[in-house]
């Protein structure tokens, strides 16, 4: 038999988790400090991330409460101090870094939270052009061993340089989110 499936997106990489502890004092695995959720963030510990693909959720422990997922923030979320928002950078070693509200602008996860990161590592623009898959091994309770697209794989991309960050964080700057026609 075929089996259709319309508009399914199906992303290229190797889904990652990492998880953190907010705590007080310096141990393994967690936040160092309190402090650092807000200041220097937490370094995923792998180049390739693919930023679209990040997800982040917070559990607080002492609130009985289950993990909740967090958006990403743009510059179109109104922040106050309870928005369940992080940010995202690239640091000094050029890991994509998530960071937290500081409890004025964005919630500060307290001491005892547990921070859970999910990503996809991307092969960048090598998976363009894919147009099937075959089956690696047997999934249980079918025959499935090729899956055909209607077109092929697009959109991967190779990191941006630092030279290219530079180049274009200027010109984004004197833009200002402006649409600018001559």
């Amino acid at each position: 038999g075929k089996y259709v499936v319309n508009d399914l997106t199906i992303y290229e990489g190797k889904r990652l988790t990492h998880t953190f502890t907010v705590v007080s004092s310096n141990s393994p695995n967690t936040v160092a400090n309190i402090n650092d959720v807000t200041s220097l963030g937490l370094s995923i510990p792998n180049l390739n991330v693919d930023t679209t693909s990040i997800r982040v959720s917070v559990n607080i422990p002492a609130l009985g409460s289950d993990f909740v997922q967090y958006s990403k923030y743009n510059n179109s979320l109104k922040l106050n101090a309870n928005s369940q928002v992080y940010f995202v950078r690239e640091d000094d070693s050029e890991l994509s870094n998530i960071s937290f509200g500081d409890g004025v602008l964005g919630f500060k996860p307290p001491v005892g939270s547990i921070i859970k990161i999910e990503y996809l590592i991307s092969s960048g623009d090598i998976a363009n052009g894919i147009g099937s898959f075959s089956a690696l091994k047997e999934i249980e309770g079918t025959t499935l061993s090729f899956i055909g697209l209607n077109q092929p794989a697009l959109g991967g991309a190779k990191r941006e340089s630092i030279e290219s960050i530079k180049y274009n964080a200027v010109r984004s700057f004197e833009a200002a989110g402006r649409g600018v026609t001559e």
